[in-house]
């Protein structure tokens, strides 16, 4: 672990909440970092008391040439029975002319979540006629005898300034058995500045209203220009298809005046203990400076 606590991810395991995220390493003297997944085990009443830090990866990188051999992201977990869980995970691997693609897997743990093994050694969505470019960041729910999935999807790639900057944005895609996915070209959300890109859906559903927290930011200025980097988002639905976005002002959070996230909030993942709400999410350059919490008001 020697940078970034990128991308939380908290699941229940009763008598604590182990809260998985991305880690960054330099394996070589090229200065690109790889990375891997690790936990926290805190307690269930007060994340703050942290019980145990991970000492080894949860998952293994992908062999030379797939399409995780030079990062893994958790994205969302889904407990399927007493000691079995589902990892749906973004995987990384470098390009020519871009930096970087990425592409969604699934992993298993039957050992209630210590460690978690790739189901297939390839990815479960990558591009495909309706995602030309890559995809990432999975959620997932499960609604009657079907299966959803939010994620980011890629429109294009340009060049800023010698610099390639990417826009994607929120879909859905359709599964009967959460492995293989039908997509579409629609979607999700609608954009409320100019060159938005949205990332890392989070989908919950509280009583008979579907929450699905996400973070945006411009694509183009970012680097440059003070809160143009990733903040905080919500949206609304009863149906899965019909979203109404929460501006930033009724989500009731935005950047602190100084600290860890002034300058960016990104990465939302909501956790409801038994009376308790908390945002777990990442604060300045995409999680370099790690990740905390907010605990909602009533």
């Amino acid at each position: 672990m020697h940078s970034y606590a990128q991308v939380p991810v908290p699941i229940d395991l009763g008598d604590f909440i182990r809260i998985y995220f991305t880690t960054r390493f330099f394996p070589n003297s090229d200065l690109l970092p790889v990375s891997n997944i690790g936990y926290i085990d805190v307690d269930r009443n007060n994340p703050k008391v942290i019980f145990k830090i991970s000492e080894n990866p949860v998952l293994n990188l992908g062999a030379l040439g797939s399409f995780d051999q030079f990062g893994q992201m958790p994205a969302d977990i889904v407990k399927v029975d007493r000691e079995t869980y589902l990892m749906y995970y973004t995987g990384w691997t470098r390009m020519a002319d871009v930096p970087y693609k990425t592409s969604i897997g699934i992993a298993k743990s039957t050992n209630n979540c210590k460690t978690f093994k790739k189901m297939f050694e390839g990815p479960i969505l990558s591009e495909n006629p309706n995602d030309p470019i890559l995809v990432n960041g999975p959620s997932i729910i499960k609604k009657g005898d079907k299966y959803y999935m939010f994620y980011s999807s890629a429109s294009k790639w340009i060049d800023v300034n010698g610099k390639k900057e990417v826009f994607y944005y929120i879909k859905q895609a359709v599964s009967k058995n959460g492995i293989n996915w039908v997509t579409n070209r629609d979607y999700c959300i609608k954009t409320i500045i100019p060159n938005e890109v949205q990332n890392a859906p989070r989908i919950s559903k509280i009583g008979n209203l579907y929450y699905l927290w996400f973070c945006y930011r411009d694509a183009i200025n970012f680097r440059t220009v003070k809160h143009a980097g990733y903040r905080l988002a919500l949206a609304v639905s009863r149906d899965l298809v019909s979203w109404e976005r929460i501006d930033e002002a009724k989500i009731g959070i935005s950047y602190s005046h100084s600290g860890w996230d002034s300058e960016m909030m990104c990465y939302p993942y909501l956790f409801k203990n038994e009376n308790k709400s908390w945002l777990f999410y990442n604060g300045n350059y995409f999680g370099e400076t790690g990740f905390g919490y907010a605990e909602l008001e009533i």
